[in-house]
């Protein structure tokens, strides 16, 4: 650390803040660990005394920890990782579970509630905390109480409820970055049995990102949210709790931190796969290069040869600093949401009846620098050269520099006069949509005198949503021009002018029926069964264009009109899935003779997910749908609290056979989603220890060892795996990759034969740095023209039936690590309160968490492996005789390291380069809290 640093974050430990309770709820004014009441099994129980991992932190918990978001649970929580994806969604995952597949019509592995009420969706990296009651994270399959998408485990955020006591409270937070965050609290009662609570925040910031070339911050914040919450209570017996929020944001959000490439000259991959640097991509890797070069267009109208001149990004600079950018377009983001919960508990004399329905919508729009760069100017004067061609009408849309194209509903972009210009090419990307979800659920639990209780209940969930993912760039607009006239006409373009993948409807339909049976077979041991009938009903109409058919337009000066309407087909597939899944659950509380608690536990829990459907490919390649994944998970646990209740001390140990679990790759620009299994077994330690009023401590320890089964993919980074003896082939028709298996035959005899037969389908071949076979650029269907020509001819040399043009070598998976996974890690936290005679309390406390090397992707290559790394946060905090008031030094990443959560890795069309998710930089700041 810095020594000015140090000067900084030692003047705000003296001149701040305040009384912050311990892990959990450690009360200073206490020598001994509050209990915590969560829900975890849908009844209110004290964390220590129901037997599943669980870790729960309530408000002062969160505010001491400064847990602010999704991401920060991973520094508090076992075997937890967090990292943004590259749309618009994250990966939070419990146990090497997370959310894996790329699909509209894909579930995540965590099920996120709020308020009880499961999300389909939710926002996760966008949201700040609020006014909750407390934050519940299960760790394990929730297969009987919670059911879908479960099968990593349960987050559940519960707002705070109104009270008979009139509250108003204020938190203003300033740090650097122009950070500004302003929260309030107003709880009003209204009666003996009638109040209602309001809470929103405020959150401002300058961008963490620097954009080089135009000198602004990228990746800022402009956000709020309000909620409003009632609680009635008409009689003694019954409870209604209804919360109302929204949530809004207008931001320069970026969707990726940062793009690496280990720049590829060849082109034929775009970027090499033997490590990640801080290089662009050869742009005449991609499908926009292509079909714009010289050797698709010809000499006159091609922007460049693909083998002669430099790349429209040669010239551009990357910088070597994961939170510097160099891009002359700036991200956009602008994301809402609105959710209600409504939940009717009502008391009989030994059961409670609980009916919670919720309804949900959001939208969200974002745009982002596709490749990181600033193009280079183009050589040609495009104008002239149009003319030249004899295509006048297209040449006049390049008067004024080049166009690109402007997304609109009718997806005719530049070709229907929505366009903007530049005197470089440009391209960005848009993914966003709209959703809609409402559930409602049912329970009756009973409290019976004898030794069985239950727990049965129903769920409905009805869930639809729309969204598109586009790619648009001035060479696309361009090769839609050109190729759409052809040498005759002048003025057709080929529809969509750019990439998009359009998910028009994907609906859920889901219902469940659920129950547990509780035994207690005497005051120490008790059995717990549990069942699920689940049936999951998905329909997807989606499709992907790009060039797909040609649209006549008229140009009047630079304003092209379409005078014809094109409808592109969707692809439409519903499926059903109905399972069972369930635990069965021992717990022993053995009397140990002394005033310590003791409870040993042991379950088997089946879990699953629903499968669903792949976005549609332009190839019809891509396999129609994925399957649903099974987890069969064994666990065993201890909870201890010891010592006068000053020490608690869990342990758990537990081990999964995970059947058919959902991955994803990019391939033929569409996601790609497998199933794999795997197999996961690993341990964890949760402490805390109070042993006084003064002093607070707590300790977090796992191990998680992820192994793939049986299972072989191929590497869209490598098609050739790296072996020796084949060609890898980058189509010049769609920039796909291919690869040339020769077989039994030498492949220098095989492609000799090949390229003395058709010369102008194999005319050269070039080694690829890194790799063990060489690369060539031509079509893959040329190719197999070729060697389809050639076999029964008797050319010599050649051997029939040998030769095959394939996607790839598949690489073997049997042993790697899952994704996100790492092998260890730990979190260690410790407060030490000073108490003045004067009445005000002073508390300083320190968090720090470390994780072990993972891996970005599931081919365990040396470029996917992420370092090991840690976050240390330090806060100090003064309170007011009163507890009126109080106020918050606090430091964020003390150390402004930059750490890597997760990989995105693209395909081949879009040139193999790597999206990189970093955490937030260093922040410091000072917050007050006044309470009224």
């Amino acid at each position: 650390m810095s020594n000015k640093l140090t000067k900084r974050v030692l003047s705000c430990a003296v001149a701040s803040s305040a009384l912050i309770t311990a892990i959990g709820a450690f009360t200073p004014a206490m020598a001994q660990i509050e209990e915590i009441i969560v829900t975890s099994q849908k009844r209110e129980q004290s964390i220590q005394s129901i037997p599943i991992s669980v870790t729960a932190f309530d408000a002062s918990a969160l505010e001491s920890k400064q847990i602010d978001s999704f991401s920060d649970l991973q520094f508090n929580t076992p075997n937890v990782t967090f990292s943004k994806t590259n749309f618009t969604g994250s990966n939070f995952s419990i146990r090497g579970i997370g959310s894996a597949a790329v699909a509209a019509s894909g579930d995540g592995g965590v099920g996120i509630h709020i308020n009880d009420a499961p999300m389909r969706t939710a926002a996760l990296f966008e949201t700040e905390y609020f006014d909750l009651e407390r934050l519940e994270i299960l760790r394990g399959p929730q297969g009987t109480l919670f059911g879908r998408n479960a099968t990593g485990g349960v987050v559940n955020m519960i707002t705070k409820k109104p009270t008979q006591e009139f509250e108003l409270g204020t938190t203003i937070s300033v740090a650097n970055y122009n950070h500004r965050k302003i929260s309030g609290v107003l709880n009003i009662p209204l009666g003996d049995n009638l109040a209602v609570r309001f809470a929103g925040l405020d959150l401002t910031r300058d961008g963490y990102t620097e954009n080089t070339y135009t000198g602004n911050d990228i990746d800022g914040r402009d956000q709020y949210a309000v909620r409003g919450s009632l609680r009635w209570t008409p009689g003694d017996a019954t409870t209604i709790d209804f919360m109302y929020s929204y949530f809004d944001e207008t931001s320069t959000r970026s969707r990726t931190s940062k793009q690496m490439c280990h720049r590829d000259p060849t082109a034929i991959l775009g970027c090499l796969p033997d490590k990640l640097d801080f290089e662009t991509t050869n742009q005449w890797s991609t499908l926009g290069g292509i079909l714009s070069s010289e050797e698709v267009l010809g000499p006159l109208l091609g922007w460049g040869s693909i083998f002669a001149d430099p790349d429209g990004a040669s010239g551009s600079i990357n910088p070597r600093d994961l939170r510097k950018v160099s891009t002359d377009f700036e991200p956009e983001y602008d994301s809402d949401e609105t959710l209600w919960t409504l939940q009717l508990e009502r008391q009989f004399d030994n059961h409670t009846l609980t009916i919670l329905g919720s309804q949900k919508t959001a939208g969200s729009g974002t745009r982002t620098d596709y490749n990181w760069a600033v193009n280079d100017p183009l050589a040609k004067d495009l104008e002239a050269n149009l003319i030249a061609a004899g295509f006048p009408i297209i040449a006049g849309l390049y008067a004024n520099g080049v166009p690109t194209s402007v997304i609109t509903d009718t997806d005719t972009g530049l070709i229907g006069g929505n366009y903007t210009t530049s005197p470089r090419p440009d391209g960005y990307d848009w993914s966003g949509g709209e959703s809609e979800q409402w559930t409602a659920e049912v329970r009756l639990a009973s409290d019976l005198d004898g030794s069985i209780n239950y727990l049965i209940g129903g769920l409905m969930m009805h869930t639809e949503s729309a969204g598109s993912y586009y790619v648009v760039a001035s060479s696309l607009d361009y090769a839609s021009l050109v190729l759409g006239s052809g040498a005759v006409f002048d003025g057709v373009g080929l529809m969509t002018p750019y990439y998009e993948n359009e998910t028009r409807v994907n609906e859920l339909d889901a219902w469940a029926i659920f129950g547990e049976a509780y035994f207690e077979v005497n005051d120490e041991f008790k059995i717990t069964a549990g069942i699920r009938v689940n049936d999951d009903e998905k329909t997807v109409s989606d499709r992907q264009t790009l060039l797909s058919q040609g649209i006549a337009f008229l140009n009047t000066t630079d304003n092209p009109q379409p005078i014809s309407e094109v409808a592109f087909p969707y692809h439409e597939d519903t499926n059903q899935w109905q399972e069972v899944t369930g635990r069965l659950l021992f717990e022993w509380t053995p009397d140990l003779g002394r005033t310590d608690d003791t409870l040993i536990y042991a379950s088997y829990s089946r879990g699953y997910k629903g499968g669903g459907f792949n976005p549609a490919s332009s190839s019809g390649a891509i396999p129609l749908t994925f399957d649903p994944e099974f987890i069969n998970a064994f666990e065993v646990g201890m909870k201890n609290t010891m010592m006068d209740n000053t020490l608690t001390a869990n342990f758990t140990a537990f081990r999964y056979d995970y059947e058919g679990y959902q991955v994803s790759k990019i391939v033929d620009r569409s996601s790609l989603n497998e199933n794999i299994d795997a197999e996961i077994w690993g341990l964890e330690a949760e402490f805390v220890y109070a042993p006084n009023e003064k002093w607070a401590s707590n300790l977090t320890m796992s191990y998680l060892n992820t192994e793939i089964g049986d299972a072989e993919s191929i590497d869209p980074r490598d098609p050739t795996n790296n072996l020796p003896g084949y060609l890898l082939v980058k189509d010049l028709s769609n920039a796909s990759h291919c690869v040339l298996d020769p077989g039994a035959m030498d492949i220098a005899v095989a492609t000799g034969i090949i390229s003395a037969t058709a010369p102008a389908a194999l005319f050269f071949q070039t080694p690829i740095p890194g790799l063990a076979s060489n690369g060539t650029m031509t079509t893959c269907a040329g190719l197999q023209s070729v060697i389809d020509a050639l076999e029964g001819s008797g050319a010599p040399g050649w051997i029939d039936s040998e030769a095959t043009i394939t996607g790839g070598n598949a690489a073997n998976l049997k042993g790697n690590a899952l994704n996100n996974s790492p092998e260890w890690s730990f979190n260690v936290g410790s407060q030490r309160t000073f108490f003045y005679d004067n009445g005000y309390a002073l508390t300083a406390r320190l968090d720090y968490y470390k994780q072990a090397e993972m891996y970005g992707r599931i081919y365990n290559r040396a470029v996917d492996k992420i370092d090991s790394w840690g976050q240390l946060n330090l806060s100090a905090t003064l309170v007011s005789p009163e507890q009126n008031w109080e106020m918050k030094a606090f430091v964020q990443n003390v150390l402004d390291d930059d750490n890597i959560t997760g990989h995105y890795f693209t395909d081949a069309s879009s040139g193999n380069f790597t999206n990189v998710f970093i955490l937030e930089p260093r922040l410091y700041g000072l917050t007050i809290t006044n309470k009224f």
